[in-house]
């Protein structure tokens, strides 16, 4: 792991070391709290599909106000240019 000058790690990975990391977070994570690695329940998921769903919707709305976050995430205004 490369250092930066102000001692926070930076981690340069490819994308299936990314998918991996990410892959032994969530197992580790969810061992910890007693959870399931994957969701099974039809209305769990369903729930999630409409959490996902609105905040999609809500996302898009907010955008085309023109109050979405700019790609720097500085949060200057304007909506995110494609």
């Amino acid at each position: 792991m490369a250092r930066s000058a102000g001692g926070v790690g930076v981690m340069e990975l490819n994308r299936a070391a990314l998918r991996e990391e990410a892959r032994e977070w969530v197992r580790r994570t969810c061992e910890e709290q007693g959870l399931p690695v994957k969701v099974t329940d039809p209305g769990v998921i369903a729930q999630v599909v409409e959490v996902l769903s609105t905040a999609t919707a809500d996302l898009r709305t907010s955008r085309r106000d023109g109050r979405g976050r700019d790609r720097s995430g500085s949060g200057r205004g304007g909506p995110v240019r494609s």
